[in-house]
């Protein structure tokens, strides 16, 4: 979902006025004034003539000083209009700033992968990014459901002991898969009458995330479970499972990561919008990660330029603020990650894949993780490119 942010008014401001201008051309005025009086005095010897000179002087310094106030007047009336567009310009700046960093809180995640797929920690093993990486035989939609509620068991109970769950079953789930869902929430103890029934399967990331921000659940906290384990071996299989509450420094729970609105970009708009996505996203000059998948690894490198030119305008903003400019020290570069070392020959679910991937790398190192994914790997009816970002911890939206 690309971000239509309208561009602030253009802010113009006026020139002061040009006083030693004004001040030359006074003085010639008076002189040329007194000079043709004294010669009309000395051929007529008429003393009316000192009388009419001494009132066209008086007169001339009356003209430019009115002339002059009219322009240190419309000076001011300008310099406020501009001063005006400028506090509205940074009031909308700020807005659309708290606009696209809202997020989604993240309770807990469940994830299910291969076992040739890295986890934090172990980012130097050698992974063969050619071959797609395959989990064990499908042991069936009950075992799953087990496993992911037994996961999620301590979670879950903190949860709804305030808020309803509402269940995002796996895309193609039918009433059969909820069934068996329910048997086993009411095996691990847990109250019926806490679920909501289930939602619709959810899409790519991108619009699933920027509906979730326009429609925001108050009253219920949302299970979001994704699955590709098909057994056929085309692309690196894995499941996921995301526990997601609403206003959770309402709730007294406890957030593991922050899922920030992703953007989405159109093919050709690539600086732009890479400098309006951390233009609009300040928590991005703390970034931590950065991960590209086969397609947009050509495209990295502008937003790594774009962020390190941002990141050198940081300290000369700080240091205005403090005594001491040696005080302020810019944020490293940083650490980049290609996502088929970590996950192989990717294809559907590669986008909730990567982001699992990148809380949990929040979670391990801290600051902020970004990925630039591109729509092969997200879908076909999106646009070229996504960049999401994700922070560890609580962010308060408002």
């Amino acid at each position: 979902m690309s971000w239509d942010i309208p561009q602030s008014f253009p802010v113009s401001s006026p020139p002061p006025p040009r006083w030693s201008l004004w001040w030359r051309g006074l003085s010639l005025c008076c002189f040329l004034l007194v000079l043709a009086g004294a010669a009309l005095w000395f051929l007529l010897h008429d003393s009316r003539v000192l009388l009419w000179t001494l009132v066209s002087v008086t007169g001339c310094i009356g003209l430019f000083a009115l002339l002059g106030g009219w322009m240190l007047f419309r000076s001011g009336v300008d310099g406020e209009h501009a001063q005006g567009l400028m506090e509205y310009n940074r009031l909308q700046e700020y807005q659309w700033q708290r606009w696209a960093q809202q997020s989604v809180p993240v309770v807990a995640w469940y994830s299910l992968f291969p076992t040739g797929v890295l986890t934090t920690g172990s980012e130097n093993e050698a992974v063969s990014s050619d071959i797609p990486l395959m989990l064990p035989h499908y042991p069936g939609d009950s075992w799953l459901m087990e496993e992911i509620i037994m996961a999620l068991l301590p979670e879950l109970q903190s949860v709804i002991r305030q808020l309803a769950l509402e269940v995002c079953l796996p895309e193609g789930a039918d009433h059969t898969q909820w069934r068996q869902f329910v048997a086993c929430w009411q095996q691990a103890g847990l109250p019926v009458n806490r679920l909501i029934a289930p939602a619709t399967g959810v899409s790519a990331y991108a619009v699933t995330l920027g509906h979730w921000l326009e429609e925001p659940a108050t009253d219920r906290a949302r299970l979001v479970i994704v699955k590709h384990w098909t057994g056929v071996g085309e692309y690196t299989e894995g499941v996921v499972a995301w526990l997601l509450a609403p206003q959770v420094e309402q709730h007294g729970l406890p957030v593991r990561c922050s899922l920030h609105r992703p953007d989405a970009l159109e093919q050709g708009d690539e600086t732009s919008g890479f400098s309006q996505f951390l233009h609009y996203q300040p928590l991005t000059t703390q970034m931590a990660g950065f991960w590209t998948d086969r397609a947009s690894k050509a495209q990295a490198d502008s937003l790594v330029i774009a962020h390190s030119q941002r990141l050198e305008k940081v300290p000369d903003a700080e240091s205005d603020a403090v005594d001491t400019p040696s005080a302020v020290l810019p944020p490293s570069m940083p650490g980049q990650y290609w996502l088929p070392h970590w996950l192989g020959q990717s294809g559907p679910c590669a986008d909730w894949f990567a982001v699992t991937l990148m809380m949990a790398m929040a979670e391990h190192s801290g600051g902020v993780q970004c990925a630039l994914l591109s729509s092969d790997a997200t879908g076909p009816s999106l646009p070229t490119w996504i960049l999401a970002s994700v922070s560890a911890g609580a962010i308060v939206n408002d």
